[in-house]
């Protein structure tokens, strides 16, 4: 990791945080570097040279960098094995925005017939208030100064089904 901070800090960039895990007894390493850039100074064709470069240094199997102005969000399924540990996850991420994708399609009933097993929604505000776009608007429309998502499995009715588990963040005090 050290060599890839180097790097980023040799180009004149600003290193924001950086988060390490390595599992016990495998033989593997995963780092996440947050870093603000010059897009004159770093061109992104330059960046991805340069992180490829160090990524055969390692003989790493994969490295991915995401520029979130520039890059498209992922499209995602998300499918958890362990309520409490995936989903609880998730659920903290999503508020704050470490959690970087956007959901924004709403399942027909034909597709929920057809499909027959459970679909679960994570919703980025509090159920069963503040259904459907904009929940955090409409939180704050409403005068509530507290953020938070909620687990729920997905029904023909939009956000109305049974809620799993529900998350409350930090008061909020800002504009929308």
């Amino acid at each position: 990791m050290r060599l890839v901070l180097l790097r980023i800090a040799s180009r004149g960039e600003n290193i924001l945080g950086a988060d390490v895990f390595a599992p016990e007894n495998k033989n593997v390493f995963y780092s996440r570097i947050e870093f603000v850039f010059d897009r004159v100074k770093w061109p992104r064709a330059q960046m991805d040279e340069d992180f490829l470069k160090l990524s055969k240094m390692f003989n790493a199997k994969t490295f991915v960098v995401r520029v979130p102005d520039l890059d498209p969000k992922f499209k995602v399924a998300v499918l958890v094995s362990k309520q409490e540990h995936c989903l609880t996850d998730l659920l903290h991420r999503w508020p704050d925005g470490r959690f970087p994708m956007a959901i924004t399609c709403i399942l027909s009933g034909y597709f929920l017939r057809g499909y027959g097993k459970y679909i679960i929604n994570i919703h980025h505000g509090l159920l069963p208030s503040f259904r459907g776009g904009h929940p955090s608007e409409q939180a704050f429309d409403s005068g509530v100064k507290l953020i938070g998502a909620t687990g729920h499995l997905v029904t023909e009715e939009l956000d109305a089904g049974p809620i799993i588990e529900q998350m409350h963040g930090a008061e909020w005090y800002g504009t929308v």
